[in-house]
């Protein structure tokens, strides 16, 4: 396995899109790339990302061995690795599909996961963090005091540059479990932590279902229990509803 190789930029406009580049130019498995402000960072679906200097940006390149199907667990395996890099200190973190690490119903952290495959060959998968740090600041958006979650609550005096190397850390040891039996360990770790078994929407586009969560499939999906049986999701957001 490739050491890891960090490369730290005092700004960029996404991470995942300069990793994302560096990987069509042959980078090799394992580097990260580390941003201390983005400009123009990028959630799930496009959804812009607050990215402000003193949180953590970052991305890492892998190049798993697993069919394109199996890269539905790639976020599972990113909010597993995130777990770990906190330690005992995120004990009371937990994790709602398909990509939020979340403190007492507000947000921590966010996944972006992108990958290129040519037919059922993966070529490489890039997997993004978003993390908040530091929650005494004046520049929070309007609407988002309420709903987000900083690191600083759980342990003070953590940098993002020594997150970033324990979540990359994380991710080496937690990727192995992408296929095997370790994606049942995965599976039921993450599920340990997981908000389940509460009334949720699904969306995804003009999509919507209503029905709660009640364990992940094989592939990384989501299984709802809804008024017409189950139902799994493999992409979209869930909110709970009100």
């Amino acid at each position: 396995m490739n050491e890891m190789n960090i490369h730290h930029f005092e700004a960029l406009d996404s991470t995942n899109d300069h990793l994302l580049k560096m990987a069509e130019d042959g980078a090799l498995e394992w580097t990260v790339v580390v941003a201390d402000r983005q400009t123009a960072g990028r959630g799930r679906r496009s959804n812009d990302w607050w990215s402000p200097q003193g949180n953590l940006h970052m991305s890492i390149l892998l190049k798993p061995e697993v069919s394109p199907r199996q890269l539905l667990r790639l976020p599972v395996i990113a909010s597993l690795a995130f777990l770990s890099a906190m330690g005992e200190s995120g004990s009371s973190l937990s994790v709602k599909w398909p990509n939020d690490i979340l403190l007492e119903g507000r947000k921590m952290a966010g996944i972006l996961a992108e990958s290129r495959s040519e037919g059922e060959k993966v070529l490489w998968a890039v997997v993004g963090f978003g993390v908040n740090m530091i929650g005494v600041r004046d520049d929070i958006p309007d609407g988002l005091e309420d709903r987000m979650a900083f690191v600083c609550e759980l342990v003070e005096d953590l940098e993002p540059g020594e997150l970033a190397v324990r979540i990359a850390l994380g991710m080496k040891e937690w990727s192995r479990a992408l296929k095997g039996k370790g994606w049942v360990n995965a599976m039921e770790e993450w599920s340990r932590r997981a908000l389940l078994n509460i009334p949720y929407i699904h969306r995804d586009g003009s999509r919507k279902i209503k029905g709660v969560p009640v364990r992940l499939d094989e592939s990384g999906g989501l299984v709802m229990e809804t008024g017409d049986g189950e139902v799994t999701v493999y992409s979209g957001e869930i909110e709970e509803t009100v």
